[in-house]
């Protein structure tokens, strides 16, 4: 029997099968675990409940492609929340439609 995978499920199975190897680098050449980035993803998910974050709640994110918008995203999503990225480099220039 197949089963779907969620988004947030490779971050469960790579934290269960991989977790002392590297999964994330972030721009800044700093290397997380699985193990380690799934902890920094737990952090922010209880932030976000802290706040009262609930599912199907939407998360908006203004951040550069990072590795704290991957944590941001995962977070939302363990929740249950919808991720909701936003793009700090549209301009009123870019976003007319022809």
């Amino acid at each position: 029997m197949e089963r779907p995978l969620l988004v947030t499920d490779f971050l469960d199975r790579a934290r269960k099968y991989y977790g002392d190897e590297t999964g994330v680098v972030a721009a800044t050449g700093e290397r997380y675990t699985y193990d380690e980035f799934g902890d920094r993803v737990d952090r922010f998910s209880a932030l976000l409940q802290q706040r009262g974050v609930e599912k199907g709640d939407r998360v908006a994110v203004l951040d550069p492609n990072t590795h704290y918008h991957l944590e941001a995203a995962y977070g939302a999503m363990q929740l249950g929340a919808i991720h909701t990225p936003l793009n700090y480099r549209l301009t009123p220039e870019t976003s007319r439609t022809s």
